[in-house]
C-alpha cells in the first residue's frame, strides 16, 4: 500500500513539473507527419491508436515491411490507418536476417526497391533504413557495419528523394542496439560515413528502453524513466551512456556532437524490455502511470528551450503478441490496463509542433491519390475510390487491373483519349502513345511511368488531323506492370487533359509474395530466417494453403487469396523481425533491438 501511495505521489510531482513546460510550437507539421508525441509500434494497433488519441492528428505508426534486393516490391501503404489520421514511419529491411546490405554489391538493388515502395505510397514520408546495424553483421564493433550501412543510407536517399512528390521526405538512419558494446560510438561512426559519401542524414530511429528484469522489479518502473543510473562500463569508444530510457539524451548527444543539432529524432522503439526468460511479462497489465511517464519526460526534454535537438515521435514497442524471437512478448495490445495508462498519457497531447489535421484529398493527378484510388482531376480535384479487380485481375470492359492497388481502373478519361499502340504491348517494346481530342490543345507534354519504377521518356512524333486532333509520342517500355500516361499541360503541370493506364506483360498482384498474378497463378510464399551471435535464432515461414484453403482460393478469387496469403506473411515474419538474448550486463550483439 506505502509503495503504490509513494508512486501515485511521485507521478503527481512529475506531471506537475511538466505541466510548467511550456512548448513552442510553431507550424503544422509537413505532410506525412504527426505533430503529436502519440505512437506504436505495429500497424495492427491502428484501431487502438485512431480511439486512443482525441482530434484528427492521430500520431504515429511504426512498421516494417522487407523488400529484398531486386525487383519491384508490393508495397502495403496503409491508406485506411493514412485516412484516418495517422502518420506513418516505414521501415523497410531486406529480410528477416538482414536488415541492409552489408555486401555493398545488392545495395544498388535495395536502395531501388526502396525507392519503388515509397513511389507506391504518396502519403507516407517518414522512412527508415534498416534497424540496429550491429544485428545484421552480428557483431557489435562498427567497422563491421558502419561503412555498408553508410552505403546503403547514402544509395536510398538519392534514390528515394528523385522519387516524384517524395523530394522533401525523411529518410532516418539507424544506430545500433542500445545498451550494447559499442553503441554510442555506433551513431558517431555512421554520421561520419554518412558524411563522407556527400550526404547529410535527414534525422535518425533510436531506442530507448527502461529494464525492469523480472516481474518483482514492476514497481521501480515509473522511476527508471528518471533514472540517471549509467553503465558500468563506457562503451567501445570509450563513451558513457545511461543503463535506462534516458539513453535516448546520449544518441542526442551523439548526434549534436557531429554537428547534426536540430535534426529529427524518433524513438521508434521503447518501453520495458525485460529479461528474455520473463517470456510475456514484460509490463505489467497494469495503469500505474508508467506510459505517462514516460510521454512526460520526452515532452520535457522538448519543452527545454536549451535543447536544440527535439524528439517529433514515440513509439513504443510492441502492440502486437508476436514474440521477439526469444519467447519474449511485450503484447501491449493485450493488457488492457496497461492501454487505459497508455490513453491517458495520449490524452495530454504532447506535441512538438501545431497539430492539424491529416493528409488532403486534394488531387492534381493519380500520384496526389493513396492506395485504390484515382483523382477526379475534371471536377472536384479530389480523391475517389475505386473497385477491387476481380478473379486473376479481371475487371470490366475499358478498364485495367492495376498492379500495386490491385484495382480496376479505366483505361482512358479525361477531356482527351489516350490509346496505346499497340493495345497489348510486350514489355521492352517501343510503341505509340496516341492522344487525340477535339480541342486543339498547345504546348503539351505526355509523361510516362511505370507504377512502382521509373519514369520513361516520350517524344512526340507528330500532330496529325484537326477534328480530333492526334499528338502521337514514342516511347520504349522498360519491364511488366502497368504504365500510367498522364497528358497535361506543359509546364502548367496543375491543368490534367487525360490520364490512360496499360497493363504489360504478366502483372504481379503480389505474385511472389505468396499472392495472384493477373493471370490467375500463385506465387511462391518463401520463408525467411534470422539469428544472431548471441544465440538466439528465429524462422519465419509463410505456409501454402492447405486443401481447404484451396477450395477457398477457388471461391474467394486470386485477389482475396493475395490479402490473406500476405497477412499471413506479415503475422509471421513479425515474430521474427528481431532477436533479443540479451540479459542484464551482457548486451550486445545479444541485447535488445
Amino acid at each position: 500500500m506505502c509503495e503504490h501511495e509513494a508512486m501515485r505521489r511521485s507521478r503527481f510531482l512529475l506531471g506537475l513539473a511538466t505541466a510548467c513546460v511550456a512548448m513552442t510550437a510553431s507550424a503544422a507539421p509537413p505532410p506525412g507527419q504527426s505533430a503529436l508525441l502519440n505512437g506504436m509500434h505495429d500497424i495492427e494497433s491502428t484501431a487502438f491508436m485512431t480511439g486512443a488519441t482525441p482530434g484528427c492528428d492521430k500520431g504515429w505508426i511504426t512498421d516494417l515491411e522487407y523488400i529484398g534486393t531486386s525487383g519491384t516490391p508490393a508495397a502495403n501503404c496503409h491508406d485506411a490507418a493514412v485516412a484516418a489520421g495517422v502518420a506513418i514511419i516505414q521501415r523497410l529491411d531486406v529480410d528477416g536476417s538482414a536488415s541492409f546490405p552489408v555486401n555493398t554489391a545488392n545495395t544498388p538493388g535495395y536502395a531501388s526497391a526502396f525507392a519503388s515502395y515509397a513511389a507506391q505510397c504518396p502519403n507516407i514520408h517518414v522512412w527508415i533504413v534498416g534497424n540496429e546495424p550491429n544485428f545484421t553483421t552480428n557483431n557489435s564493433d562498427p567497422s563491421t557495419y558502419a561503412s555498408p550501412y553508410a552505403e546503403a543510407y547514402a544509395q536510398v536517399h538519392a534514390k528515394l528523394r528523385a522519387v516524384s512528390g517524395h523530394a522533401s521526405d525523411l529518410v532516418l538512419a539507424a544506430p545500433a542496439s542500445p545498451y550494447s558494446p559499442w553503441c554510442i560510438c555506433s551513431m558517431h561512426q555512421i554520421i561520419q560515413q554518412i558524411k563522407s559519401r556527400g550526404v547529410t542524414p535527414d534525422g535518425f530511429a533510436v531506442h530507448a528502453y527502461t529494464q525492469a528484469q523480472t516481474t518483482s522489479d514492476f514497481g521501480t518502473l515509473v522511476s527508471l524513466v528518471t533514472s540517471e543510473q549509467m553503465s558500468q562500463s563506457n562503451d567501445g569508444c570509450g563513451y558513457p551512456f545511461h543503463w535506462q530510457l534516458r539513453i535516448y539524451r546520449d544518441w542526442i548527444g551523439a548526434i549534436e556532437g557531429e554537428g547534426l543539432a536540430g535534426s529529427p529524432v524518433f524513438i521508434t522503439e521503447t518501453g520495458n524490455a525485460c529479461a528474455p526468460q520473463q517470456g510475456n511479462a514484460c509490463y505489467p497489465d497494469a495503469n500505474d502511470g508508467y506510459f505517462q511517464a514516460l510521454y512526460a519526460e520526452i515532452a520535457a526534454w522538448n519543452g527545454n528551450t536549451a535543447h536544440a535537438t527535439k524528439i517529433r515521435g514515440v513509439t513504443p514497442y510492441r502492440w502486437t503478441t508476436n514474440d521477439d524471437g526469444t519467447g519474449r512478448d511485450f503484447a501491449i495490445g493485450t493488457r488492457s490496463q496497461l492501454q487505459i495508462d497508455v490513453t491517458d498519457a495520449f490524452a495530454n497531447e504532447y506535441a512538438w509542433t501545431t497539430p492539424s489535421c491529416g493528409p488532403s484529398t486534394s488531387c492534381v493527378d493519380d500520384d496526389g491519390c493513396a492506395g485504390a484510388t484515382i483523382c477526379d482531376f475534371s471536377a472536384s480535384k479530389t480523391c475517389g475510390a475505386t473497385t477491387a479487380c476481380g478473379p486473376g485481375g479481371q475487371c470490366a470492359a475499358g478498364q485495367v487491373c492495376r498492379a500495386g492497388t490491385v484495382d480496376c481502373v479505366p483505361a482512358t478519361r479525361g477531356a482527351a483519349t489516350i490509346a496505346f499502340v499497340p493495345a497489348a504491348p510486350a514489355p521492352n517494346a517501343a510503341i505509340t502513345i496516341d492522344v487525340s481530342a477535339t480541342t486543339g490543345y498547345t504546348n503539351v507534354g505526355l509523361d510516362l511511368e511505370l507504377l512502382g519504377g521509373a519514369k520513361l521518356p516520350t517524344t512526340l512524333g507528330s500532330i496529325q488531323g484537326g477534328s480530333p486532333t492526334h499528338w502521337l509520342y514514342k516511347a520504349t517500355l522498360a519491364g511488366a506492370g502497368t504504365y500510367r500516361a498522364t497528358f497535361r499541360a506543359d509546364p502548367a503541370a496543375s491543368t490534367v487533359y487525360a490520364i490512360g493506364y496499360v497493363d504489360v506483360g504478366t502483372i504481379a498482384l503480389g505474385g511472389g509474395d505468396g499472392g495472384a498474378t493477373a493471370d490467375g497463378g500463385t506465387g511462391d510464399a518463401g520463408n525467411a530466417s534470422s539469428s544472431n551471435g548471441g544465440g538466439c535464432s528465429c524462422r519465419a515461414s509463410a505456409r501454402a494453403p492447405g486443401p481447404a484453403g484451396l477450395l477457398a482460393l477457388m471461391a474467394i478469387g486470386a485477389a482475396v487469396a493475395r490479402r490473406r496469403v500476405s497477412s499471413h506473411r506479415r503475422a509471421s515474419r513479425r515474430r521474427c523481425d528481431r532477436c533479443r538474448c540479451g540479459t542484464r550486463g551482457t548486451w550486445g550483439s545479444s541485447g535488445p533491438r
